[in-house]
């Protein structure tokens, strides 16, 4: 995995987080890094990991928008044992509130700059407090976006 897509990858780690309100609607993301360092060795060569901060903008199935900030945290996996190239976490908050995302990616194919993530989505505090929630991202270029939806955590625990 290259440099490059290792770094890309966490561009979509970073939008993670902000939708849904206060309800379980869906909702479309898109993410862009502010601000990033990278960690350990190059990508491909051992350890590595990045810190970065990202500003995300969501759109819900209602049609109404919203801004967020995130903080993430990310690491590439041993390339003989794992499911995901890489794992990471963010930290978001917004005007309703604020959540953890986790997730693991993987380039899109061999050599390729794009990524595929999925995770998952946990409400700490505010109109997210008590929420889980579903991801998917598509990351390339610098910028991601995704999709999700929150649910509630009662409604989560009994399907």
């Amino acid at each position: 995995m290259s440099r490059l897509s290792t770094r890309w990858a966490f561009v979509a780690l970073a939008a993670i987080g902000l939708s849904g309100l206060a309800n379980a609607q869906t909702f479309t993301f898109e993410s862009t890094t502010t601000d990033q360092t990278m960690l350990g060795m190059a990508p491909g060569t051992g350890p590595s990991g990045q810190h970065w901060t990202a500003e995300v903008t969501t759109t819900f199935a209602d049609g109404s928008t919203a801004t967020a900030t995130t903080e993430c945290v990310a690491t590439s996996q041993p390339p003989n044992n794992n499911i995901f190239a890489m794992h990471g976490i963010c930290e978001g908050s917004a005007e309703g509130g604020s959540w953890a995302s986790i997730m693991g990616c993987n380039p899109m194919g061999e050599g390729s700059m794009a990524m595929g993530c999925v995770g998952g989505l946990y409400g700490k505090s505010g109109d997210f407090e008590g929420m889980r929630g579903a991801f998917t991202a598509h990351v390339k270029g610098g910028t991601s976006h995704g999709t999700g939806e929150w649910y509630e955590a009662e409604a989560a625990a009994e399907e």
